[in-house]
């Protein structure tokens, strides 16, 4: 097994060819849970007026006035029916909810195994994957390249120094990631070349 890049290649190496062990996933997924979080979480608060911004996504959108708000900012538009602006108990939280979801399947985004009950709970899991279809659809989706292009060009444009024309091959010696952190947080890998 010496030598052999394991678990799906989450092995990377540095640029003096040295193995750095990279993190698992299994085993580690209530961290990558959080990452996402925190990831998600920043994106819904900068399409969230400053008084509406959320601090815990299962806590804060639980009663469907955030998400409302949400919905109704990346649509750019009301919901309609109208969604109760003071809900008082678990029935307009459900409501609240339920309005939002139909007005995010009415735009053409497929939800997938998650309904008002889960939001209201605070299912955290199926909340990121409502959130990564919201991204997917009102971020990635308004432009008029495919989201891998889109990217790939990002990179491209970011990492000049590199030459990056796909996402697997080109990523294989850790050098692309490295140089991608260190543009990220400089300093971080400063010495990537």
């Amino acid at each position: 097994m010496e030598g052999k890049i394991s678990h799906s290649g989450l092995l990377a190496r540095s640029t003096e060819g040295h193995a750095a062990r990279g993190m698992q996933i299994k085993g580690h997924e209530d961290v990558w849970v959080e990452i996402q979080a925190n990831t998600f979480r920043n994106w819904v608060n900068e399409n969230l007026p400053a008084n509406m911004r959320v601090s815990d996504l299962s806590q804060d959108l639980c009663t469907g006035v955030r998400l409302c708000i949400l919905v109704e900012n990346l649509q750019g538009h009301p919901i309609k029916p109208a969604w109760n602006k003071r809900p008082m108990n678990q029935h307009h939280y459900l409501e609240n909810v339920t309005a939002a979801l139909n007005a995010i399947e009415q735009d053409g985004v497929k939800l997938v195994n998650i309904g008002n009950v889960d939001i209201v709970n605070g299912n955290l899991k199926l909340i990121l994957g409502l959130i990564w279809s919201l991204i997917v659809r009102y971020q990635i989706g308004r432009s008029k390249f495919p989201p891998r292009k889109l990217m790939l060009a990002w990179l491209q444009a970011v990492l000049p120094e590199c030459r990056v024309s796909n996402f697997t091959t080109d990523w294989n010696s850790g050098i692309l990631l490295s140089a991608l952190l260190d543009y990220c947080r400089p300093g971080l890998y400063s010495n990537w070349r």
